[in-house]
């Protein structure tokens, strides 16, 4: 699937064969943190199965609120391959606007941790559809789902095939000039700018990107 990718999918897919390559290092005070293909693979499989028991319907938007981290790669890759369309948000962006870019996405379930969780209003704090990602070690709060309860195996569970044209983000614009505005992309033009930036040989096999 590596080779000719036509989805998001397909690119997790070809992730297996990479194995115990580093796929995602994070910047610890002390040292580096390196997490593998295979570990992405896993949790992110696991995580679209967890989603499609949960009854995750085919192009549900899912908001992911969180900083950056190697849970956040990892629930991108696990709402994308349940079919479902990821919906990034902001976590510095000021709490009515995060309700607004919420409704206006039609979210009905979030990946976030508790500290974002804490600047969404009433209905989200005690909702049954938001999902803490892998870091928040806390109990959750009432209705919060773990990570670890997500990702426990589902080995029935097929997932779907997703098609090029399937929407795989939809994704707000910076409100600079005003209200942010939704632009939605489908999986084939995310994997199209991959190609082209290996067929522009930007960026290779074993390149460290920041």
């Amino acid at each position: 699937a590596m080779h000719d990718p036509k989805t998001l999918k397909d690119l997790l897919e070809g992730f297996r064969a990479r194995g115990d390559q580093p796929a995602i290092m994070v910047d610890r005070e002390d040292r580096f943190e390196t997490w593998t293909y295979r570990w992405l693979v896993g949790q992110a499989t696991r995580l679209a199965q967890g989603l499609i028991a949960a009854g995750v319907a085919p192009g549900e938007p899912i908001a992911i609120l969180a900083p950056n981290s190697a849970a956040w790669i990892a629930a991108y890759f696990g709402v994308v391959a349940a079919g479902a369309t990821a919906v990034p948000l902001d976590h510095r962006a000021p709490s009515g606007e995060l309700e607004e870019m919420l409704a206006r996405g039609e979210c009905r379930r979030l990946f976030t941790i508790a500290a974002a969780l804490e600047r969404l209003p009433q209905p989200w704090r005690n909702g049954d559809h938001v999902i803490y990602l892998m870091e928040e070690a806390k109990q959750p709060a009432s209705g919060v789902v773990s990570w670890d309860t997500l990702t426990e195996t589902q080995p029935a569970i097929v997932l779907p095939v997703v098609q090029p044209d399937t929407r795989a983000s939809l994704l707000f614009t910076s409100g600079t000039t005003g209200t942010p505005k939704a632009v939605p992309l489908c999986h084939q033009h995310f994997v199209a700018n991959v190609t082209a930036l290996l067929s522009e040989h930007i960026i290779a096999n074993g390149d460290r990107v920041l």
